[in-house]
């Protein structure tokens, strides 16, 4: 028996038969490897790290990283107001409370 090497460009011939064709695991075989590759290709759109999206996502949406920036700054602004507003409130109940005692 002689073997002949393949070449990675073409899908050559796997069988003990001579034939010359194609035989059926080979078609089965190369659409299973088919299958894997779109199987990685989908995880990896799908099951991206943070950092991999972020970047994804600056890279084409510049516009609305920086709205999501402002978004953000907003949002922390927002906490302080909030937290200065009940310091104010428990402040004004606690003044309240004092006053109440005293008359």
């Amino acid at each position: 028996m002689q073997f002949e090497e393949v070449g990675l460009d073409s899908s050559g011939y796997f069988s003990f038969e001579g034939s010359g064709t194609e035989c059926e695991s080979t078609v089965t075989l190369d659409a299973m490897i088919g299958n894997f590759v779109d199987m990685e290709n989908l995880i990896k759109k799908n099951f991206m790290m943070k950092s991999e999206k972020l970047s994804k996502f600056s890279d084409s949406n510049p516009i609305q990283l920086t709205l999501r920036e402002e978004i953000e700054c907003m949002n922390q602004d927002l906490n302080q107001l909030n937290g200065k507003y009940k310091d104010l409130v428990e402040k004004f109940y606690s003044q309240n409370k004092d006053n109440d005692s005293k008359n």
